[in-house]
């Protein structure tokens, strides 16, 4: 913001960022608060499909841009209770939409998200939407790049002890270390993983577009790799979009009320792999969280079979989240 405090949910707003270099203005957006009246006419036989529908939308999604990170979440006011649940029980939401929505289906996963075999964890109710917003949102900063709690039990190792001590240091994630290897760049900062490509956070979505800090701590450069992109590959050709399958959010209760939560929506992963744009031999299944041969820096993904459970199982130990769904 122009007052240099950081914007509430700064993480998830950075699209709408304004770019000095550029002369890139900031991107319009609604305040909170904005109303409308939703109308919708459907056949008798196909209301309560289109009833359940709407809650869905209400519960889990949003209006506008950006809304599996939160963006336009709503609140209902005319008859809460007709459309939201009530608690952010299984048994609740149940009873809402007249049967167990996240029940996993009989058939196998297709590469299209659904709420059948989704899993869902809350947090603690909270009477103002931002803060529950916020708090989901921080949820998935903190497993992705936060320096917070023990070595090795953290995304990225703080800066304290050094110069610019605000400023984080090394990454425990693996994929900084695999763009040096991939471009030749190991020299000005010794990998700690091997060159075997492994792309585990693109299962939050793609492209991952990201930039080295070359302005070392001493005022000096640093020989780092140029700006990046990861994309995914197919028969087809690359691609540059795949939606990612969490939502983080305030989800609305009947009373008024919202609590933070995390869904992960059960979806196949697309045919393909993921790929380092312009970097051949880069290739690497979306399912891989280590590289064979490599030591996980972040113990979070030890031992864990996909990013879904990993950040699962991490976001319940680490804040003592309710699990709904499975």
């Amino acid at each position: 913001s122009k007052e240099g405090k950081a914007t509430p949910g700064a993480y998830a707003l950075w699209p709408a960022r304004g770019e000095t270099r550029t002369n890139t203005p900031t991107a319009p957006r609604l305040a909170p608060g904005t109303r409308f009246r939703l109308v919708l006419l459907a056949r008798a036989d196909l209301e309560a499909d289109v009833r359940n529908a709407v809650r869905a939308w209400l519960l889990f999604g949003g209006y506008g841009g950006r809304t599996r990170r939160g963006l336009g979440s709503f609140k209902v006011l005319d008859d809460a209770g007709a459309w939201l649940t009530s608690h952010a029980t299984r048994d609740a939401i149940t009873a809402l939409f007249g049967g167990d929505i996240f029940a996993s289906p009989q058939t196998p996963l297709r590469d299209v998200p659904g709420l059948g075999g989704a899993a869902l964890q809350v947090g603690k109710a909270d009477r103002y939407p931002e803060k529950a917003w916020t708090t989901a949102l921080d949820w998935l900063r903190e497993f992705r790049q936060g320096t917070g709690g023990q070595p090795g039990d953290r995304a990225r190792e703080p800066g304290s002890g050094k110069p610019q001590p605000q400023r984080p240091s090394i990454s425990n994630w693996p994929e900084a270390d695999k763009i040096r290897h991939l471009r030749g760049k190991i020299q000005g900062h010794q990998p700690r993983h091997n060159a075997t490509p492994v792309w585990p956070r693109a299962g939050f979505g793609l492209p991952i577009i990201g930039q080295f800090q070359k302005k070392a701590r001493n005022g000096g450069w640093c020989d780092e790799p140029d700006s990046f992109e990861l994309r995914w590959r197919s028969g087809q050709g690359e691609h540059d979009r795949l939606a990612s399958p969490l939502i983080v959010k305030a989800l609305p209760l009947a009373d008024g009320t919202f609590v933070p939560c995390a869904l992960w929506l059960a979806r196949a992963h697309p045919p393909g792999d993921v790929v380092l744009r312009g970097v051949n031999s880069s290739a690497a299944p979306f399912d891989r969280l280590v590289a064979a041969g490599d030591t996980p820096r972040f113990t979070a993904l030890v031992n864990k079979s996909s990013l879904r459970d990993a950040f699962l199982d991490w976001l319940h130990v680490r804040y003592q989240t309710t699990v709904v769904a499975p």
